[in-house]
């Protein structure tokens, strides 16, 4: 019976070993299947290609129609003949779309018409000249396209042929209205026919990018002319004032942590409130200097940059209009060209008494709402002061508020801006962003002023100030880099695990048609990747914490070292969405960071005031001077703030806006490129008299 009962315990446990074993490989093959079918997905997305780098897509809507995509292609035939126009059909999308190319002739017309800049062949002077017909040969590698322009040149081409498509009378086209005036492709993307135009990313120079930029490089430097060439000068000042920030926060940052320390030694001694006083005063007195030479020094940045990219002392390009501009269209009273009539006075009169007290009641609810969870919050303090969790619930209120606020503004703003009815597309985007800078002055500096001047609470104010820096950074990390990252990977996974699919069915493969069992394209692939769609977001973002620096670090010596730190962060993860994330922007030429060194520039006068009123508020006067009277005490506020805005006025007369070397380079250009075209017009002389002595001596003499 032992036997028997041991024999059954060595077969249960030899059948568990073998279940176990089999569960076990049953496993590893499933993983193992998981793994080469990511394998073959990330292979069919790497092998993506497309027939052209300088290509624009057009991706239709389900809703438009066959009959529609043949009149828009007739269409841009007719009024942009400079374009060649091919349909494609995405296949694993099941949608229709239009690859867009530019020919060399309409490029080279173009770049005369947008007045591009170009480098001089040496022999005709060097240097840079806006780019015509007439002149070519004096360009350098003006003979090809490929030489002389680069991919988002040309892409930004073909955006500006299809944004100046305007049709002349009002066409009806499958039911659907088109009204005269308005640009095509914006109409079209209004009335949900095209969900979307974006130029395609160059395989090759997009590779190199990141080798150079994202995987590589950490702080040092960043590869300037290479985002320049590849994504165009707005995007390339961004990134350049950022890192050039970045490296001027290392000044507060240093000085701060060293007072910081000093402060937390002195903690404890008889003169601690001595030396408070004297570090704040510094601070302040720091902030305003540093701001303002920091400003004045990045505008010195700004010209080198534009002078050694060719767009310092030109026109940049000519107007672009607004694709949403609605007006008639009238013959131009100089010209007598066809155009769109600008708006008189009283029409815009009229849109801005629309706009201005919607946003206005949108203000006061954000103030009101934001106040309204701070009371709840002291309320919930007061009488649930055990309770940690309910302590929790209004910080979480009021994180979902601000970010619930933001987006829902920053619509309202661009709806009402649109409402305006800008006419040239610059105009728009400025009185965009004065909506969004008012509105986020406020949304992110409420909470500050009041815990600052309503509150009067110092060591409550340095806690909310770290937790704004560190919070705000992490959430527009998740927000902008991992979220769209993740997401359009698992697009883009889900179209290639089509693709493979389609690959690998062998059964009835002869019923699949060739263009089902191709490879994916490129302009299939990007189709689901997020769009970028300006720089006001990241400008937006580092004005509030230039803006938490400059304003309160005087009360927060380490709001300095947060951002620094902050920013080198924050050089990666833009990089990273940039190239990794998103579809590529099209290139807009400009000269400067526009009208965000205005922005930053009042932001330094702002806390110039701010800065000497918590000196008042904190009794700072008082500790340091005391037996101080009111009026005493606001004389001196009244003669601090003075005296720190006549430094910043001394200051910024005192640093000249261009370096003395880039005016000299210029003249040095200008009187070259002069003396080429002299010295070209002697030549021509010369041979003309030559010919015209070698015909006097081929005349048979009279007798």
């Amino acid at each position: 019976m032992d036997a028997l009962q041991r024999r059954l315990r060595r077969t249960q446990s030899d059948l568990r070993s073998r279940a176990a074993e089999n569960l076990l490989s049953l496993k590893k093959g499933t993983v193992s299947k998981v793994h080469r079918r990511i394998n073959q997905c990330q292979n069919i997305m790497d092998d993506a290609t497309s027939e052209c780098d300088a290509t624009v897509v057009i991706a239709f809507k389900r809703r438009a129609t066959s009959q529609l995509q043949s009149w828009l292609c007739e269409k841009i035939h007719q009024e942009a003949p400079e374009l060649v126009v091919k349909p494609v059909r995405f296949v694993h999308r099941q949608r229709d779309s239009l690859l867009v190319t530019i020919s060399e002739e309409g490029m080279f017309l173009g770049a005369e018409e947008r007045m591009l800049q170009k480098k001089v062949k040496r022999e005709f002077g060097g240097g840079r000249r806006q780019f015509t017909m007439q002149d070519r040969h004096r360009f350098l590698d003006a003979e090809t396209v490929q030489g002389c322009f680069s991919t988002s040149e040309q892409q930004s081409m073909i955006q500006y042929f299809l944004a100046n498509i305007r049709l002349a009378d009002q066409e009806v086209c499958d039911s659907i209205s088109f009204d005269p005036g308005v640009s095509l492709m914006a109409l079209c993307v209004v009335q949900n026919l095209v969900s979307q135009v974006y130029p395609l990313h160059s395989k090759d120079e997009l590779k190199v990018l990141r080798n150079q930029w994202v995987s590589r490089r950490f702080f040092l430097s960043q590869p300037i002319d290479a985002i320049r060439h590849y994504f165009g000068l707005k995007i390339t000042f961004y990134f350049s004032w950022l890192f050039f920030y970045t490296k001027a926060l290392l000044a507060p940052a240093i000085v701060g942590s060293i007072l910081y320390l000093f402060l937390y030694r002195t903690s404890g001694t008889p003169d601690e409130i001595k030396y408070e006083c004297l570090v704040a005063v510094a601070l302040s007195l720091f902030n305003v200097v540093w701001s303002t030479v920091f400003l004045e020094m990045w505008k010195r940045r700004s010209s080198e940059l534009a002078f050694q990219w060719g767009v310092l002392e030109t026109t940049v390009e000519p107007d672009v209009i607004n694709p949403l501009f609605k007006s008639t269209i009238a013959p131009n009273p100089i010209t007598g060209n066809l155009e769109l009539k600008p708006l008189t006075f009283l029409e815009k009169a009229k849109n801005y008494c629309v706009t201005g007290p919607i946003l206005f009641v949108a203000l006061c609810v954000s103030v009101g709402s934001m106040l309204a969870m701070y009371s709840l919050r002291d309320h919930i303090k007061e009488n649930y002061s055990e309770n940690t969790f309910i302590l929790l619930i209004p910080q979480i209120l009021l994180s979902v508020l601000i970010v619930g606020l933001s987006f829902g503004y920053r619509y309202l703003a661009s709806f009402l801006t649109n409402y305006e009815n800008h006419r040239l597309e610059d105009d728009r985007d400025n009185a965009l962003i004065v909506k969004l800078t008012v509105f986020h002055f406020i949304n992110s500096y409420l909470i500050l002023f009041y815990i600052a001047f309503w509150r009067q609470n110092l060591d409550l104010l340095k806690t909310q100030l770290a937790a704004l820096v560190v919070t705000r950074q992490l959430f527009r990390m998740v927000q902008e880099t991992i979220v769209p990252y993740t997401l359009q990977y698992a697009k883009k996974m889900h179209l290639a695990g089509k693709a493979s699919d389609l690959q690998d069915d062998e059964e009835g493969s002869e019923l699949l048609t060739e263009e089902a069992k191709s490879a994916l394209s490129a302009p299939e692939l990007e189709s689901v990747m997020g769009k970028y769609t300006n720089t006001i977001n990241d400008y937006m973002e580092m004005l509030v914490q230039f803006g938490y620096v400059v304003l309160f670090s005087g009360a927060f010596p380490l709001a300095g070292l947060l951002c620094f730190a902050n920013n080198i962060l924050e050089l990666r993860t833009d990089a990273f969405k940039v190239c990794f994330s998103l579809q590529r922007p099209f290139a807009h030429k400009v000269k400067d960071i526009g009208v965000w060194q205005t922005a930053f520039e009042a932001m330094g006068f702002i806390a110039v005031a701010v800065n000497c009123a918590m000196l008042v508020v904190f009794g700072r006067f008082d500790k340091w001077l005391p037996g101080l009277t009111f009026p005493q005490v606001m004389g001196l506020l009244f003669l601090g703030e003075h005296a720190f805005m006549a430094l910043k006025t001394v200051i910024m007369m005192a640093i000249p806006d261009i370096p003395q070397w880039v005016t000299l380079e210029l003249a040095r250009s200008e009187h070259m490129q002069q003396e080429a075209i002299l010295n070209e017009w002697r030549r021509q002389g010369t041979s003309a008299e030559d010919s015209q002595d070698d015909e006097t001596d081929t005349k048979p003499t009279s007798t």
